[in-house]
């Protein structure tokens, strides 16, 4: 093969992908649906098989529910930050890139989550078929109701009442777990150990 079709080849994939986009749609929509906010729930796990899956769908019956964005479907995929499974009606995204979906409450949207890989995931598939990749799952970290934090903080600040399209709901206050634990106490200790160590 020459240099020309080995270029054609490795294009062509691009080209039909973009081919399929622009004739389908509907398929998927790129922008965030706030009406799905309201349908959003926090679950302890996500259906595992394709019946449970019609069955948790069933019940939760995005149809039914009035909103005025395209595909209203059930989802259930991990939050943003890895720490909770979500149970949502949202139009349908392609998850690109072996990566898997998370439920966005700010951008009130079914998107990719291009910081957890997903090895049996396709290069591209429909956020609603998510319960096929279970790897996906195992990545979220789920935090049970004892582990969470809630603080309180003086305000001094004078406020605008500015209106907010951020739901108030109580899954905003979980705080994520932090890694580092010991902070600068751990550079304490490192540096005394070295100290040690090179008398």
């Amino acid at each position: 093969m020459d240099l020309y079709t080995t270029k054609w080849i490795q294009f062509c994939p691009g080209l039909l992908f973009f081919h399929i986009l622009t004739k389908f749609p509907l398929l998927v929509s790129s922008t965030g649906c706030t009406a799905s906010t309201d349908t959003a729930k926090i679950v302890l796990e996500c259906p595992q098989t394709h019946s449970a899956w019609e069955e948790a769908a069933a019940n939760k019956n995005c149809s039914s529910i009035q909103n005025s964005c395209s595909s209203f479907v059930y989802h259930c995929v991990m939050n943003t930050w890895k720490n909770q499974t979500i149970e949502v009606c949202a139009p349908t995204q392609l998850i690109l890139g072996k990566n898997c979906a998370e439920y966005n409450f700010l951008g009130a949207k079914v998107q990719r989550n291009s910081k957890v890989k997903c090895t049996k995931c396709p290069s591209v598939y429909i956020s609603n078929e998510a319960f096929r990749y279970q790897e996906c799952y195992n990545h979220a970290i789920i935090i049970t109701k004892s582990e969470v934090t809630t603080y309180a903080f003086a305000e001094t600040t004078t406020k605008k009442n500015i209106p907010s399209t951020f739901p108030n709901k109580p899954e905003y206050l979980i705080q994520n777990k932090v890694a580092n634990c010991c902070g600068s106490f751990g550079y304490i200790i490192f540096g005394v150990l070295l100290a040690f160590v090179s008398f």
